[in-house]
């Protein structure tokens, strides 16, 4: 499970360390033994007013099956205590995608930058399907709607162990309203992107997330949690988190050539694929032998990255924490990425 620390700066808050672990969602397919992910706390100074709460969404309409989702809007969650107050903001005009110079699609890994909450599983995963599979996320947005809303789908799993894993479309449908500090009006989730030629910040990386947050009950409960549940929820196809383990009980560990050809490959069948970090003491021990490697880049303990690219030699991972990060794409060797990760994620 990943457990994203937080990062806080601004307002003479002080840099805070990896949390080792964080609120655990009582959600049933969210208990196991995986990795949990922190978001960075990046406060934005801004001239605007504090913005007001957005009139509760129009009712859901489910594509099949029963939509297990709140019926209004999911309130903040304030995951440390030293995060300045939150409400839900007025209704945010722009596209639902766009694109800047670099940008191979309008749904691209640099979009993503998380605030201050601990779903680094959720948006590394955006980051990794932005980077193989953009259609995905393209069409699982459509609107507005007449009332300004728009719909998500997202697939409920069901079945498995003596029967056949199902996926079920639903549909959850959210006004484009999102958390924000009511000091300043900037937003306190997951934030930034391209911009249209007026100016306005796309929003599908701030629905999705309100949708899964719907979706699931509220904030909280995406508060940390495992890439392959987002990947499967967005998909509607099998994901398996893999170890570096071989051999006999998995007692021995993978050569860097059997892991780099397990990635590559997993690559070339066009795979997304994210990768999770072992805890802050381990790569605390690990950074020593790397000289503060870990530590100038941002690679920090039970934290979701996106694998961007990979050879026999590096592999390169994005953090969610986009511009905030120190490196947001931080290249390794395999000799580290398996002192630094614990494992990765990839499609069955």
């Amino acid at each position: 499970m990943s457990n994203c620390p937080l990062k806080l700066k601004a307002q003479n808050l002080t840099p805070k360390q990896s949390k080792s672990l964080a609120p655990v969602s009582t959600d049933k397919e969210q208990q196991g033994g995986k990795t949990m992910s922190p978001p960075p706390f990046q406060l934005m100074a801004s001239s605007s007013a504090p913005a007001q709460r957005a009139a509760a969404p129009a009712a859901q309409q489910a594509a099949s099956g029963t939509t297990a989702q709140l019926k209004e809007d999911p309130k903040p969650y304030k995951v440390d205590k030293k995060v300045p107050e939150l409400e839900n903001g007025a209704n945010q005009t722009g596209p639902i995608a766009a694109s800047s110079i670099g940008d191979t699609n309008d749904f691209a890994a640099k979009d993503v930058n998380q605030g201050a909450l601990g779903d680094c599983w959720l948006l590394a995963s955006l980051m990794a399907l932005a980077g193989t599979s953009p259609d995905v996320l393209k069409n699982a947005i459509t609107g507005p709607k007449g009332d300004g809303s728009y719909d998500v789908k997202l697939y409920k799993k069901g079945g498995g162990f003596l029967s056949k894993t199902t996926y079920t479309a639903e549909t959850v449908n959210v006004q484009p309203s999102f958390v924000t500090y009511k000091a300043s009006g900037t937003h306190a989730y997951a934030s930034g992107g391209d911009t249209d030629a007026a100016g306005n910040e796309e929003l599908w990386v701030k629905l999705i997330e309100k949708a899964y947050a719907k979706w699931k009950g509220s904030y909280k409960k995406i508060d940390g949690g495992w890439s392959e549940n987002a990947l499967e929820a967005l998909t509607g196809q099998s994901y398996t988190q893999h170890g570096f383990g071989s051999g006999f009980l998995g007692l021995g560990s993978k050569t860097d050539a059997e892991l780099s050809k397990e990635i590559t490959d997993a690559i070339k069948a066009g795979s997304p694929l994210t990768a999770s970090t072992k805890g802050d003491g381990a790569i605390a021990r690990a950074d020593k032998d790397e000289g503060g490697f870990a530590k100038a880049n941002d690679i920090i303990g039970r934290h979701e990255y996106a694998i961007i690219k990979a050879d026999a030699t590096n592999i390169t991972v994005r953090n969610p924490w986009g511009s905030n990060a120190a490196n947001a794409e931080p290249t390794l060797t395999w000799s580290q990425f398996k002192k630094f990760f614990s494992g990765y994620t990839s499609k069955d």
